[in-house]
Formats: structure tokens, C-alpha cells, sequence
């Protein structure tokens, strides 16, 4: 009994033991999920979110890639990138490598095969400071500006030699820079020989006046004798008046005085006190430096339009922020054969003495030649140059760019007088023109970098330029590049009109004399023996250069010569050939 009651007590037991043991697993189970299975979850949540925003800026990004694509296949444009400070223009956004500010994208519009021209958006136009001013036609008066030393007026300066030999027994005036008056005592000379012809003009006088014969002859022997002896004391330099206080003493003096023959200052001292000189050996130089020359050196050609007495205003280095006014006394006549310049000389009055001898001074000489025809004058910065290259840039339409070379007349100042490549009223580029020439020189188009990229070239796109009227140098280059020409040979240059190989005109360039050549039967005109092998090895591509030049500027309404039928006809069969 008591076995079976045991037994069923365990029995009854079983479902606790079990609903524990399970209990205990759970609670097991859930300690490790929160202990490890719940922070993988999160972990994997967390992935996923970063995948999908991922994904999805991807997604934005190239959906806005393919826009800015399109865009710039639509538009064509081409961006560049800048500091505010506009150091530089690149290509790829970033930093400044100057100064390391962001760099802000610049759009640039525009047709790409367009080599001379640009377009920029107003807000680009903007953070660029391009800003434009009206080319102004004036009046040309050329200013020429030259260099020269300060010297002495050399009508105003005299040399005090010694007549006799003698010595200097005191000298006056023994510093340089003393002033002077005429007549001024400068030095005592004593002499023997002085003394003897005082001698002998004293005994002249004396038998003059004791000479009581009746004989014409005796008196006039004496009376030439007399004036011959006071004559040659004056050729020694001693003044008649001196003279006459030696007759009214009646007595001869081995001193004699030398005075200044003019009003001055005491330049250079040549002699000491005490020392023997020589027949024309100098003592003093005296120059009157209240009038100073100043020499220039100018080339012939700026010397054409100067006239004697023409006024100059004259800069001295030393006197900064003065000028001088002058005039010019002379232009040599003879071209230095060393420097192959002609010296002119102008008179410049220096009553205050600031003008120094040996000083430089730079004059600006109005040329008297004033041009009646206007030219056109820009401000200064509107002109890029470079060696012989100067160019400026036009705005043709709102907010687009045209390159200009330009031929410069003059510069004055702040202005750049122009003889061709602008009109006047058109409107020039004063303010950004290095942010356009380098855009030009970013987009492969002609720039100061590269003028000639595009010169001479006939847009193959642009037929309305091919019949653009060309300038008299070039017409007179094609003459003379014709002129061994046949009648014949020199018609069909001029019709055909270009080169189809390096499409420049026939005869320009320096090319020199164009050469025929005959291609399958046709006959084209080239620039150069350089051209020949190009035009034997692919005369299809050049026949139909050729023919679309001439059916363009058939197109073109202001074409200035007439495409020759023939060689229209002669490009047509080659082509189809």
C-alpha cells in the first residue's frame, strides 16, 4: 500500500517537474537572445539602413548625372570652377591651389567650334567683374616720350686761359660752385714777358709824345708803334682799362690781373695757386647754369614732326614730382651711326638751380602732326599683350564674347590708342579680361596664349565668314605672292580663292607663290610644296574641302568674290570620283 501510494504521488508530481523544466528553458533562451541575438538584429537593421540610403543617393546622383549629361549635350556647356578671388580657372571642383578658398562653379555657354567667341551667364558675368565700355573715336595726337642727360649750354660757358707763360701767384676764386660777375678779378699772374711789352708800350708812348718832327713819316712810325704795343697786351687778356691805369702810371707791373669775361658759376678749377702754366694752358671754367641743356636721344622716324622751338615738359630723376618746361633749339642733322639715334636738344631755364649737371630727365613731346582722321582709343587694361600680340575681347551680343587682335597706335596713360581691330561705339571689355582670354585658353579657343589658333583658318562651319572682306596688307601680300603667275594661272588662284589643305588664302601667310597640281584629272591651286604629298595621298577629303568652301560662300550674301565656276564643277567630279 504504501508502494502504491508512492507511486502515485510521483505521478502526480511529473507536470510540475515538467512546467519547471520548461520554465527554466525559456528563461535560458531569452537571457541569450537578449545577451546576443538582440544586438546582432540591431546591428543588421542598421546595415540595411545604410545600404538602402546608400542605394538611394546613388540613385539621386545619377539621375542628376544624367540630367547635368543631358543638359550639357543639349546646352553645351562647359564649366569651370573658381575662388572668389578669381586666383585661377580649372575644370574640376575643390580648393584653390592659391589661396585655398572653395572654388564655385562658372558656367560658360556657348557653341564649342565657336574658336573666336564666348558666352557667360549673367551670374558667372557677375562673380567674374566683366564689365564693358564703349570704344571711343577721337582724335589721334601722337606723344612721344625720350631719355637724356642734363649738360651745360655750351653758348653760356667759357674757358679762362693763360695768354702768356707766367705763374699764379694768387689765385681768387679757388673752389668750385663760386658765383662770379663780369669783370670780377679771378687770379694774379705774374709774367716776365708781360712785363717786358709793358716796357715797350710805355717807350712807344713816351717817343710818340716827345716826337716834335715836322716828318709825317717818324710821327706815324711812332704812332703804329704805340698801337701795335697796347694792342698786344690786350690779345694777353689784360682789359684796356687796366691798360690805362698802366699808361697814367707810367709804370709797368710784372702782375697782371685776370678777370671774368662773363657772369656765372665757377664749374671746375683746373690750376692751383703757386703752379707755372703755359701759353693756353686753362685756370677756371665758368658756365652760366641759369639755362641747362638737355640732350635726348630719339630714333629718326619720332624726330619727323618735331619743330624748332616746340614746347617740352621735361622730368628729373632727382626732382621727383616736378616738371620742367622747355623747348627745342636743335635737332641734329646727322644720325649717330652706333646707336642709330639722332640727338635733339632742348633749352630748359633753371633760374632756381634745382637742375642738377649730369642728371637724366625724360621729356614728353606733343607731336606737332595731328591725324585728322579719329582713331579709336580704349582704356588701357582693355588690351592684353604679349611680345608683337595684343588682343581685347568685344561684346558682340548680351553676354557674349568675341576675341579681337588689335594693332596699338599708342600708349598714353591710362589709354591705348588703337589703328585697327575695333570700330568705334562698340563695346570693349574693361574689367575681367584675363578671366576671358584664360576661359578662351581653358576651351582650346584662340587666346594671348595662342593668337594665331585660329588665324587665318575659314570656319567650315560658318560659311557667312568666308566671303569676309580682307585687309589691304593682305591684298597687297597676294599680289605680289601672283605676280609670277600666268594670266592664266594667276585667274584660277584668284577664283579658287583658298588652299584646301591648310585653308588659308592663296598668296598669304608668307606662303609665297601658290603651285598647281593636278589631281585625277583636275587641276588645284596649293599654298606650299608642304601641301602637294597631302593632296596626292587623299585627294577625295581635299576635293570636297574644296567644293563645300565654294557652295558656302555661293550661300553667303556678302561674299566679296565670286567662286569660279570650273573648279566648283572640277571639285564636284573629283568628289564623286
Amino acid at each position: 500500500m504504501n508502494e502504491t501510494n508512492l507511486n502515485s504521488e510521483s505521478v502526480a508530481e511529473r507536470p510540475h517537474h515538467r512546467r519547471r523544466a520548461a520554465s527554466h528553458v525559456f528563461n535560458i533562451t531569452k537571457y541569450w537572445f537578449r545577451l546576443v541575438a538582440q544586438p546582432l538584429l540591431a546591428v543588421v537593421f542598421i546595415v540595411m539602413i545604410a545600404f538602402l540610403f546608400g542605394y538611394a543617393q546613388r540613385s539621386f546622383n545619377w539621375f542628376n548625372d544624367a540630367r547635368s549629361s543631358e543638359a550639357s549635350v543639349d546646352t553645351g556647356v562647359d564649366s569651370l570652377y573658381a575662388c572668389s578671388m578669381l586666383c585661377v580657372f580649372v575644370k574640376a571642383p575643390g580648393r584653390c591651389p592659391v589661396c585655398g578658398m572653395e572654388l564655385q562653379e562658372i558656367e560658360m555657354t556657348g557653341d564649342p567650334k565657336d574658336i573666336f567667341g564666348v558666352t557667360i551667364e549673367p551670374a558667372a558675368r557677375r562673380l567674374s567683374n566683366i564689365k564693358t565700355v564703349a570704344a571711343l573715336n577721337l582724335p589721334y595726337t601722337k606723344e612721344i616720350e625720350a631719355l637724356g642727360k642734363i649738360t651745360y649750354d655750351e653758348t653760356s660757358e667759357a674757358t679762362i686761359s693763360a695768354y702768356v707763360d707766367g705763374r699764379i701767384v694768387d689765385l681768387l676764386v679757388d673752389y668750385t660752385g663760386a658765383k662770379v660777375t663780369k669783370g670780377q678779378e679771378l687770379a694774379v699772374l705774374y709774367s716776365p714777358d708781360l712785363y717786358s711789352d709793358q716796357v715797350g708800350l710805355l717807350s712807344a708812348k713816351k717817343a710818340l709824345q716827345e716826337s716834335k718832327s715836322d716828318r709825317s713819316i717818324l710821327k706815324n712810325a711812332n704812332q703804329r708803334m704805340y698801337e701795335n704795343s697796347r694792342q698786344r697786351l690786350i690779345e694777353f687778356g689784360i682789359p684796356e682799362s687796366e691798360i690805362d691805369i698802366i699808361e697814367e702810371r707810367g709804370k709797368p707791373d710784372s702782375r697782371v690781373r685776370i678777370v671774368a669775361p662773363m657772369s656765372g658759376t665757377v664749374v671746375d678749377k683746373l690750376i692751383d695757386e703757386g703752379k707755372y702754366i703755359k701759353t693756353g694752358m686753362p685756370i677756371l671754367k665758368i658756365a652760366d647754369l641759369s639755362k641747362v641743356w638737355l640732350i635726348l636721344k630719339m630714333f629718326p622716324e619720332e624726330t619727323n614732326n618735331l619743330k624748332i622751338g616746340q614746347s617740352v615738359t621735361v622730368s628729373i630723376q632727382s626732382q621727383a614730382g616736378k616738371q620742367f618746361v622747355g623747348q627745342v633749339s636743335f635737332i641734329d642733322p646727322v644720325i649717330d651711326s652706333r646707336t642709330q639715334t639722332v640727338n635733339v636738344r632742348v633749352v630748359i631755364p633753371n633760374d632756381s638751380g634745382l637742375i642738377k649737371i649730369g642728371d637724366y630727365g625724360k621729356a614728353k613731346i606733343q607731336s606737332s602732326s595731328v591725324q585728322t582722321e579719329a582713331m579709336v582709343v580704349v582704356p588701357r587694361e582693355a588690351v592684353l599683350i604679349n611680345g608683337d600680340d595684343s588682343v581685347a575681347y568685344v561684346e558682340t551680343e548680351r553676354n557674349r564674347f568675341e576675341f579681337r587682335k588689335v594693332e596699338i597706335a599708342e600708349i598714353s596713360g591710362d589709354k591705348i590708342t588703337l589703328a585697327n581691330g575695333i570700330k568705334p561705339g562698340e563695346m570693349v571689355v574693361a574689367s575681367g579680361v584675363f578671366m576671358l582670354d584664360s576661359t578662351f585658353n581653358i576651351q582650346g579657343k584662340v587666346s594671348i596664349i595662342d593668337p594665331t589658333r585660329g588665324d587665318g583658318k575659314l570656319p567650315r562651319k560658318s560659311p557667312a565668314n568666308r566671303g569676309k572682306q580682307i585687309s589691304d596688307d593682305e591684298q597687297k601680300e597676294i599680289d605680289a605672292s601672283f605676280t609670277s603667275l600666268s594670266t592664266e594661272d594667276r585667274k584660277f588662284a584668284e577664283l579658287q580663292v583658298i588652299c584646301p589643305v591648310s585653308e588659308v588664302r592663296l598668296g598669304t601667310k608668307g606662303m609665297g607663290t601658290p603651285i598647281k597640281v593636278d589631281v585625277k584629272g583636275n587641276s588645284i591651286m596649293i599654298c606650299c610644296e608642304g601641301c602637294k604629298s597631302g593632296v596626292l595621298e587623299e585627294p577625295e577629303k581635299y576635293l570636297e574641302i574644296l567644293m563645300k568652301y565654294h557652295q558656302g560662300h555661293v550661300n553667303n550674301p556678302n561674299r566679296s568674290i565670286e567662286p569660279h565656276s570650273s573648279a566648283t564643277s572640277s571639285a564636284k567630279t573629283g568628289a564623286s570620283k
